[in-house]
């Protein structure tokens, strides 16, 4: 595999909406914001010969946040001239949108955007720093539900970013909404998709909201101040809103996204491949080779670290085949290909039926192959995903000592949407 992936945090936002457990921060000064941005533009040039050796080039790059369209104007503009830097640098002379790459190519730019912050003038510039897909955080398209969730916004000003979108920007685009809301029903999460399809987005992810502790969401239900929601119920928003994109053409592939033929992430496909990724940014996570074998890197969640530190402040922590095996199935589980039976024993040396198979013997019934040498979750068995994974990760305890150590990883998997 010759090329990585790159992974760029944005840590700013306006707001923090009630149900975000992500590292941002709101009311930023707009020097510090600049301060920011210039490290990790460092960060992410750097990350190609300090972290990736011999890999030539990024494949793709994620631009993701917090939010980046809220950046202070100075602070924009640094991160654009970056992206183009990155882009000279690395010896890229244009950016395909085609299904491949080659190895002069990114093969995918996204940049996560909210629809209040979008104006022709902003897509514009976007688009001429190489910036090839948005992914527009819209959540809800009813005054009431954005409310309840706390998202920071008006009705009025997400249809504008929509049609604003729709109408002027040149690249591929998809957009976010969530289910699973207390208080909500099928009917109005399927009527959030029927409109949202209304401007035409080829790809969409459809998250289940997740309640955390440290949210203010997470208090409010700690206080009962908001409705339980039933496992029941939230399958059956999750089916409603699956029932309007399929009848609309849009097809599932993987857990959370749906798409128009060719119009996958890319990016999000090399995740779930498990195919070595950067970071850059406070509060960025990657997944890298390095001495033999796999391990994490995380960029710390502080500014005054990643500041001061020569090496950003980035902490290294080795993985060991079991724990990469556990990656591997989470990522490659979510997705409808599955996880490719002969790559598993290319990377730790045991077929899956010797790694996990009282688990894969259990869910014969929820499991399937879809293509040869894949084994993937049923729909009915995507909905029971977490169920999945607890029983294979449970079998790891007698099992994992047959994996190969350190794995033979990163292989040469191929990069199309197939390979897992």
């Amino acid at each position: 595999m010759n090329t990585f992936s790159l992974y760029i945090h944005i840590p700013f936002c306006r707001f923090r909406c009630d149900y975000c457990d992500f590292f941002t921060r709101t009311r930023v000064a707009p020097v510090r914001q600049r301060e920011i941005i210039a490290s990790t533009v460092r960060q992410a040039l750097d990350a190609h010969t300090t972290w990736h050796a011999p890999a030539p080039h990024p494949g793709t790059i994620y631009v993701g946040g917090g939010t980046p369209s809220a950046l202070d104007p100075a602070a924009a503009e640094l991160l654009l001239e970056g992206i183009s830097a990155l882009r000279t640098r690395l010896a890229v002379h244009g950016v395909s949108t085609e299904a491949s790459s080659t190895a002069e190519e990114i093969e995918e730019i996204t940049v996560e955007v909210n629809p209040e912050d979008v104006n022709p003038a902003l897509l514009a510039r976007y688009a001429d720093a190489g910036v090839t897909r948005l992914s527009v955080g819209i959540q809800s398209l009813r005054e009431q539900v954005l409310r309840r969730i706390g998202r920071h916004t008006t009705l009025d000003a997400t249809r504008r970013g929509l049609e604003t979108v729709a109408t002027h920007w040149p690249g591929r685009w998809s957009a976010d909404l969530i289910t699973a809301i207390p208080g909500d029903d099928p009917d109005g999460a399927a009527a959030d998709a029927t409109e949202l399809l209304r401007f035409g987005p080829r790809h969409l992810s459809v998250y289940e909201l997740g309640i955390e502790p440290a949210t203010l969401l997470g208090m409010r239900h700690r206080r009962n101040a908001i409705p339980p929601i039933s496992e029941t119920g939230q399958i059956a928003q999750s089916q409603a809103v699956s029932d309007v994109l399929g009848a609309a053409g849009l097809r599932r592939y993987e857990v959370s996204s749906w798409s128009l033929p060719g119009e996958e992430s890319r990016h999000n496909l090399r995740y779930w491949r498990l195919a070595p990724w950067a970071a850059a940014g406070p509060g960025a996570v990657g997944l890298v080779p390095r001495g033999g074998g796999p391990e994490h890197v995380t960029v710390p969640r502080s500014f005054p670290r990643f500041l001061s530190r020569e090496d950003f402040g980035v902490h290294r922590e080795p993985l060991t085949a079991r724990d990469l095996f556990e990656e591997t199935l989470m990522g490659g589980m979510r997705t409808t290909v599955g996880v490719n039976r002969t790559r598993i024993e290319a990377v730790f040396g045991r077929r899956m039926e010797t790694i996990i198979p009282d688990t894969l013997d259990r869910w014969s019934a929820l499991t399937h192959a879809p293509r040869a040498e894949h084994l993937a979750l049923t729909a009915d068995g995507l909905l029971l995903l977490n169920r999945f994974l607890v029983d294979a990760f449970a079998e790891l305890d007698t099992t994992a000592s047959l994996l190969r150590s350190p794995p033979a990883w990163p292989d040469s998997a191929s990069p199309d949407a197939t390979a897992t």
